[in-house]
């Protein structure tokens, strides 16, 4: 939200191509920011028992995090643009669905445990 208030103050993102509303530039720059923190945060702290290669790791948590982007923005834009609902409160309900999508497919999927071991 950092950016949507501070950085865009609300106002469209014109290029030459596309005009980007505030609510989905923020979710780009966002993006951004949270990519790198996030691969390397899951990688050495939360999914430490993951085998798989880093760069497999890395390729997986890309198609993760695009098709999150991807949820997040179709949210962003169920919310705002057709639900009617406020930025702050769509963007609230938006990270708390995309988080928990996030988490599990990043379980099962990017950084993934080939030999899941049960302890009695």
């Amino acid at each position: 939200m950092i950016s949507f208030y501070l950085i865009l103050r609300g106002n469209n993102v014109v290029t030459p191509w596309f005009t980007f509303s505030p609510h989905v530039s923020s979710q780009f720059f966002s993006f951004c920011v949270s990519f790198p923190t996030g691969f390397f945060l899951n990688r050495l702290i939360v999914f430490t028992e993951s085998e798989l290669r880093g760069r497999v790791q890395l390729f997986r948590y890309s198609l993760s995090v695009l098709s999150s982007l991807a949820f997040s923005i179709f949210l962003i834009k169920l919310f705002v643009d057709i639900m009617k609902l406020n930025e702050t409160i769509a963007k609230i309900c938006t990270d708390i669905t995309v988080t928990i999508y996030s988490y599990f497919v990043q379980q099962y999927f990017s950084f993934k445990v080939k030999n899941f071991r049960k302890t009695a």
